[in-house]
């Protein structure tokens, strides 16, 4: 288009003007809370969004109802001029993996789902996920986002030792970069302890803590006399002269590859009992 048409465009009444995007930013941004509602038991209140993109609840609220966003457009309209199959992979690519109890590499044993789905409404006791360090990783975070979103009463707190490359985090867990060095891991926790066990939450997510933060285990076993905590763990601990320090039921949760199905997770959930051998 040469100048003196861009002109005309520019000023005449009743032209399209290019890109003609028929849909606002806030349209857009409405449209895609709709779409996270629809996977919540509870309202998607702002406080709730404000977590999720990590920003305080006023700029979530002038982000989503009020500021025009012009680059969305943009990105918008370059977006769909993809092909369809480049525009899945570019979205597949640069999205990270969303972790819940309705995963399809979960979801393929309904039996499985069903009986996490009960622990989480444990309020209080130790489980323990044990397996490869990615799967145990994978499921530890489907129990956060499931519970997180069945509502505040099930609200979670929690330390992990992965920076979420791969997977989206639990917005209230906090997540330590593993090449930070096992001291200041340590110096880490025992500083968000106190605001961990005098938090609300009723659920405590620890991955890596047990074995990396030994003197932290006391602690945690105590911990579990009045919350869910859900420790993730290469194996399961010996806790055969501990276990008085629980009163509360404590279980163990394998996650494994399934052997039939291709990408899919077999989980064998079941409680563990210290008068019995191991």
């Amino acid at each position: 288009m040469n100048d003196q048409i861009r002109r005309f465009v520019e000023t005449a009444q009743g032209i399209a003007k290019t890109p003609a995007y028929p849909f606002s930013a806030r349209e857009l941004l409405h449209d895609l809370r709709a779409e996270l509602q629809a996977n919540q038991d509870t309202l998607l209140t702002y406080h709730r969004l404000a977590r999720i993109i990590g920003r305080s609840v006023s700029t979530t609220h002038y982000w989503l109802a009020i500021f025009l966003h012009p680059q969305v457009l943009g990105f918008m309209t370059l977006l769909e001029r993809l092909t369809p199959e480049q525009r899945r992979d570019y979205i597949e690519t640069h999205c990270r993996d969303f972790p819940t109890l309705d995963h399809p590499h979960l979801n393929c044993d309904p039996g499985a789902v069903r009986k996490m789905r009960s622990l989480l409404e444990q309020e209080a006791g130790l489980s323990v996920v044990v397996g490869t360090d990615s799967l145990r990783t994978f499921l530890l975070t489907a129990l956060g986002h499931t519970a997180c979103s069945a509502g505040p009463q099930n609200s979670v707190v929690g330390i992990d030792f992965h920076r979420p490359r791969r997977f989206v985090p639990v917005e209230t867990v906090v997540y330590v970069d593993e090449s930070t060095g096992i001291a200041q891991m340590r110096n880490l926790t025992q500083r968000l302890w106190p605001t961990m066990i005098t938090s609300s939450a009723r659920m405590l997510l620890l991955n890596g803590v047990w074995s990396l933060v030994p003197e932290m285990q006391e602690e945690i076993l105590r911990c579990a006399s009045f919350k869910h905590v859900v420790i993730a763990e290469e194996a399961i601990p010996d806790l055969a002269g501990q276990k008085g320090q629980i009163p509360t039921p404590i279980h163990a949760l394998t996650v494994s590859r399934s052997e039939r199905l291709p990408r899919a997770l077999q989980v064998k959930c079941r409680r563990l009992d210290w008068s019995r051998s191991q």
